[in-house]
């Protein structure tokens, strides 16, 4: 990667203000492609035995129903390992992985198995995805790029159809035209009993 110094060359306090922009615009413009050489280290809090059997079996990653509010969609936190991934474009990579190297994704995801808080008629859930950065072997040089992971699940309601407003309409249009004939049939006899009393 260039230094500030080799990519502006100036000095001063605004200079190097400038620079660091200039540089942030360089590292943005490099192609992805990143060597690995030494595996990630999972964070110490995620060492611990415990935590790691207890996000291996997945956890439940919401709160219980308070008062009258309940979760529509509830989702269950997983650590996943996976062998491939997709990625932007649509296409199916193979993920870089060795005997020192590991790479592992949290990934939430909906948990179908409880009973749902609402009837399945008026609601569905729908699983949601993101981005990830992973790192790919793509034909045996491993490039840094961004792979589909579950991030959470999306609750969807059904509108409530305009049924009972259409037919009280219709019901209401049936009564107008019934009185609109029922007049016409008045309108006429009287005329009759008009020309009859002549």
């Amino acid at each position: 990667m260039l230094s500030l110094s080799t990519l502006c060359g100036a000095e001063g306090r605004w200079a190097f203000d400038e620079c660091r922009v200039l540089a942030q615009r360089h590292s943005r413009r490099r192609s992805p492609q990143l060597p690995v050489s030494a595996p990630l280290q999972l964070p110490s809090d995620l060492q611990e035995s415990g935590e790691r059997i207890e996000l291996e079996h997945g956890r439940r990653r919401y709160a219980q129903p308070s008062g009258d509010f309940s979760v529509c969609c509830p989702a269950v936190e997983e650590r996943t390992s996976p062998k491939a991934g997709t990625r932007r474009d649509g296409s199916l990579a193979l993920l870089y992985a060795s005997d020192e190297f590991k790479q592992v994704f949290f990934e939430r995801s909906c948990d179908t198995r409880g009973p749902q808080p609402l009837p399945r008629r008026r609601h569905r859930c729908a699983q949601e995805y993101s981005y990830s950065y992973a790192v790919l072997d793509i034909s045996g040089n491993k490039v840094l790029d961004l792979i589909r992971i579950r991030s959470g699940c999306r609750c969807e309601v059904k509108r409530r159809s305009n049924r009972r407003r259409k037919k009280r309409r219709r019901d209401r249009n049936k009564r107008a035209e019934i009185r609109r004939k029922r007049r016409r049939q008045r309108g006429s006899q009287s005329q009759t009993n008009a020309r009859n009393a002549s």
